[in-house]
């Protein structure tokens, strides 16, 4: 016989109770769940990055001790008390049947995949992987989108990763970018166009780890994206060009035309014959 687990998340935060997950009993010879498990015990242990056993940083002892039925085992109310990084860098979850004594010799022992745990104050701000991530899925679970940065995509008609995902990241599409980037940036203009195409191909991954790039909805520049005084067709700064080419040019000194390969000579002479 051995030992399968099932469902269990890979990365997770300290203090709060993990989530459930099973185990299962497996018969080797038929490769199926072996139900008849009645009385039988499954004990759990905590691994560090180098194989030692921290089972008392794996909450109360009650918690690590399951009991199977009808070849499955149920495990909730795990709490882990330290975080991955000050023990090398990851832990595993070692599970063993130790009742009855008689069948623990015969069941091989099962071992989780890394788990990596962090500090719960990271819980709120942890950011999902892209392969985690489905083309529906809200814009703020990306990486490198703040909370902010999020509110601001959704004002200007951009809420889903299939959304931000249509916009071009190629040559053409930068003065669409520009105009987005004047929707998204704050007073100091942290938003950068490079920040941008790093979003749009973050999105882009996910829409490529699902196969469902021929339904993504083409960016255009009559796209509506709108926060209250902006539209992507007209630009909150194109008045200065209009302005700056109204202002009178200084007078060139000699010393400037002398760079210019002019010479005092050449400059009376055009001077007189302007006059």
């Amino acid at each position: 016989f051995s030992l399968q687990m099932k469902g269990m998340t890979h990365k997770w935060f300290t203090t709060r109770v993990y989530p459930t997950f099973f185990i299962e009993v497996i018969n080797t010879a038929t490769q199926q769940v072996y139900t008849r498990t009645q009385d039988w015990q499954i004990t759990l242990h905590l691994l560090d990055g180098k194989g030692h056993r921290i089972d008392d940083r794996l909450g109360d002892e009650k918690s690590r001790v399951v009991l199977v039925n009808d070849g499955i085992a149920e495990v909730k109310g795990l709490k882990f008390l330290v975080v991955s990084s000050k023990y090398g860098n990851f832990f595993n979850i070692e599970a063993e049947v130790t009742k009855p004594d008689w069948i623990s010799y015969s069941v091989s022992k099962a071992v989780s995949d890394k788990l990596i745990i962090l500090s719960y104050r990271l819980f709120n701000g942890i950011k999902d992987e892209l392969g985690e991530l489905s083309p529906d899925d809200e814009i703020s679970r990306l990486p490198g989108i703040g909370k902010v940065t999020a509110e601001r995509f959704v004002a200007a008609g951009i809420s889903t990763i299939r959304q931000l995902a249509a916009i071009p990241t190629n040559v053409h599409g930068r003065a669409d970018r520009l105009k987005l980037i004047t929707l998204l940036r704050r007073a100091r203009g942290t938003m950068t166009d490079h920040k941008l195409i790093e979003m749009i191909t973050n999105a882009n991954e996910v829409i490529s780890n699902h196969d469902d790039d021929s339904q993504i909805n083409k960016w255009s520049s009559n796209s509506e994206l709108l926060l209250p005084q902006y539209s992507l067709n007209e630009s909150p700064i194109s008045t200065t060009t209009t302005t700056t080419s109204a202002v009178p040019q200084r007078p060139v000194s000699p010393k400037q035309n002398k760079k210019k390969n002019l010479t005092p000579n050449n400059i009376k002479k055009s001077t007189t014959t302007t006059t």
